[in-house]
């Protein structure tokens, strides 16, 4: 499969996680503010070889596209400029954030540390969704 980039989108931070080189386990890897992510985004891709990139899709607890949806739909149009020819995804991303936070005062993480890596780590998750619902 090769690796794959995930991305959650947020109007303060992008979490960013990538797979490791066969596609099967997501890393969380940094999180930048919203201006740097393209090119965070392209660094990464070339860097790593990043072949597909999923991005985590808003819906409402409802299966609807929220307010969010339309930021995120702008975003994917300009990474889709910047990126000709590598294959985007959205990838419904619901509850991804609380389970994030869940996970980091699970471990132990204070409020500080935790908003420093939530969105990474929620990036991870809506990634290894991805990667298991892909997986051979």
């Amino acid at each position: 499969m090769g690796r794959v980039l995930g991305l959650d989108y947020g109007t303060a931070r992008v979490g960013i996680a990538i797979s490791d080189p066969d596609g099967k386990l997501a890393f969380a890897r940094e999180t930048v503010p919203p201006a740097g992510a393209i090119d965070a985004v392209r660094r990464l891709v070339q860097a790593e070889g990043v072949e597909r990139i999923v991005v985590g899709w808003p819906r409402t607890l409802a299966g609807k596209a929220g307010p969010a949806a339309k930021r995120v739909g702008a975003f994917l149009d300009q990474l889709a400029a910047a990126l000709p020819g590598v294959p985007l995804e959205w990838w419904d991303e619901r509850l991804t954030t609380a389970q994030s936070e869940r996970m980091l005062i699970d471990a132990g993480l204070s409020r500080k540390k935790r908003r420093g890596v939530i969105d990474q780590s929620a990036a991870m998750l809506i990634l290894q969704s991805w990667l298991n619902a892909h997986s051979r």
